[in-house]
């Protein structure tokens, strides 16, 4: 992590990190949304945030979840694009897989932040409290 600061320090530019797992619990559905129940209890982590936050990035890539998000939350763009393996080309990663690749950063440009149907949801319609145990 020192590295990576003192290599942008030196150098200039912005960090995008990386990650397999979700590292928020506000990036992961709802137990009421989703069909695998089991997928909040191995999703968001305070360890792997704290250094995404270490890091400080532009842009945080992650993976695990199977369902897209674009959002921002406290100055960090979180990503994740998943294709979907067949049956999920169907349903849930439809847009992605007909979609293709998500070009993140190109010419010294950010793409926009792309529409993800839960990203929209939580952040427009209905706001994401994880930990909350309230309806």
């Amino acid at each position: 992590i020192e590295a990576v600061r003192a290599l942008q320090a030196r150098e200039g530019g912005e960090v995008v990190s990386f990650s397999h797992f979700c590292p928020r619990q506000e990036l992961v559905l709802e137990k009421r949304f989703s069909f695998d129940q089991h997928v909040a209890k191995v999703s968001g982590s305070d360890l792997l945030e704290e250094q995404i936050r270490r890091v400080a990035p532009a842009c945080h890539a992650f993976g695990h979840t199977h369902v897209a998000w674009d959002t921002v939350l406290d100055g960090v763009r979180y990503v994740h694009w998943p294709l979907g393996n067949v049956k999920e080309q169907q349903g849930q990663s439809k847009l992605q897989h007909q979609g293709g690749f998500l070009l993140l950063f190109e010419d010294k440009q950010w793409s926009p932040v792309q529409f993800t149907h839960w990203s929209y949801f939580y952040d427009r319609m209905e706001g994401r409290k994880p930990g909350c145990a309230e309806p």
